[in-house]
Formats: structure tokens, sequence, C-alpha cells
């Protein structure tokens, strides 16, 4: 530990006062060698320049979680503090501000779904605009005493949203504009029902939502419309050659027979919509 000569104090700049000096006990003699208190934005000064590798990184959480209520509406709110992984699949940060406005930061029940989720928002990433919490700052907070109080802080001061494989599901059905988005999302839904991570009568139900891309690549989400089979296809086995007349939302086709033979038939299905 350094030591600094008592004579002109103030001349040497800012340092933080020892631990073992900083307690009740020194107070008057502390006060008076002028040694006060650091600014509320000194804090968050340190932190943003700091590395935040992982054996610090929960305790500057904790700290900050734990004095919220003194850095609350001070630049604490703007430095980069809370980890999520991007849609490239690479680490990121955001401030506390741009994740109460802007960022879906998620995490999950498990880490297990946490996992599954990260893998597949990396092909998702343009549909549901979610972000989720690393998975390895998940397992440290599940083993770190304080996590609790972290976890508290991160849900109702950071708005960060705990997700099932289903609500996640059903959240980028709504966004998916493109047709290999819609695709990709069938394949998320097969192996998420496959492994067992959304159970089989919420399958059915996300089914019965799934958009239909027409001969122009368009997706369809609400129509009145034709559903035909392409002449030779594989889709015949299902629904036969007839059209078969689909109401708003509602596909004719079960979710059971569109499960047994996906991995047979890597088209999409086409739409001739009736004039």
């Amino acid at each position: 530990m350094q030591g600094i000569g008592l004579q002109n104090l103030s001349s040497y700049g800012t340092f933080v006062l020892s631990s073992y000096l900083d307690n009740q006990e020194y107070d008057d003699v502390l006060e008076f060698l002028g040694i006060g208190y650091a600014n509320k934005e000194w804090y968050s000064k340190c932190i943003d320049g700091l590395n935040l590798v992982k054996e610090v990184y929960l305790q500057i959480l904790y700290f900050v979680a734990g004095n919220w209520k003194v850095f609350f509406g001070t630049s604490m709110m703007l430095i980069s503090l809370i980890k999520y992984v991007d849609t490239n699949g690479r680490l990121s940060y955001s401030s506390v501000r741009a994740a109460q406005r802007s960022l879906r930061i998620c995490t999950a029940s498990n880490l297990d779904d946490l996992s599954w989720l990260i893998s597949w928002n990396k092909e998702l990433s343009a549909a549901p605009s979610l972000f989720f919490l690393p998975l390895s700052t998940q397992r440290s907070l599940d083993a770190y005493s304080g996590g609790i109080q972290i976890m508290y802080w991160l849900r109702n001061i950071v708005n960060m949203e705990i997700l099932t494989p289903h609500e996640y599901a059903s959240t980028a059905s709504k966004a998916l504009n493109k047709s290999g988005l819609a695709l990709i999302y069938c394949h998320f839904l097969y192996h998420s029902h496959t492994k067992k991570y959304i159970t089989e009568r919420i399958i059915v139900n996300l089914c019965q939502a799934l958009p239909v891309v027409d001969n122009f690549g368009k997706v369809i989400k609400l129509r009145k419309s034709l559903l035909d089979t392409a002449d030779g296809s594989k889709w015949v086995r299902v629904i036969g050659t007839n059209p078969c007349l689909l109401g708003d939302l509602k596909i004719m086709l079960s979710c059971q027979q569109i499960i047994a033979f996906q991995e047979d038939m890597p088209e999409i299905i086409r739409l001739k919509v009736s004039s």
C-alpha cells in the first residue's frame, strides 16, 4: 500500500482512502485533514474506465444495485455497464438507460434454456429484436452470493425479462416479415419440439399462427386465400391435390403433420391468392 505525506495533501491529486482507515472511528481525523466523500459522478467515471472482467464485474453490479438510490439520475445511467449478446453472437455492452428505453435484454429461468435461446436468437436476429444476457454472466450470477439482489435490480431497474422458449417463440412469430426468417422459424419450432423445449400443445398453438409465403416471396399473416400445392410437391402427401380454404390465422393443416413431414420437405408452401 502506497502512502503520501500529510503536508500539502491536496496537491497530490485524487486518491482512494484505504478501507482500513475508512470507518467511523477516524471520521474526526479525516475531516480535519480535509478528506471528504467522493462525488457521486466519480463512481461512474471510475467504473467506465475499468476492464469489466468476470472477477470484478459482479462485484461492481452488486455495488451499483445496492446504491441505486444514490446513482439514479447520475451519469451511472449512461455508462456501458450491462453485458449482452448481440445479433452476431458477440459480447456487447449497454447502458442502463438504453436498456430501459430501447434494448430488450432477456435471460431464461435456467442455463439450458438460455443457451438454446442464445443460439437461435443469432439465427432469428432480425425477427424478435431481443438480446440475451451472456451465458457465462448468468452462470456466475447463479453462483454469486449477491446474485439474487443483482437479478432483482436487473429485472426492476434495467427491465430485463425472463423468457421461456415458448414466450420467445410467440414474440418472434410477430416479427416474421421475410421469407427466410419464416423458414428459420419453422426449423426453430421443429427442433424446440423434438428436444422438448416447447410442449406439443404450445407448438400446435404456435403453428396456427405460422405465416405463409406467396409466389413473390411475400410473407402473408392475415389472409383469406387458397392454399394450393405445386405439381409434384411432397405436400400432396399431406393435404392432397385439392386446395383448402384458409380463414384468418387458421391453418387447416395440423401441426403434427407439418412436423412429421418437415425434414423430408425442404420447400416452402406456396399460395395462389384467389381473386
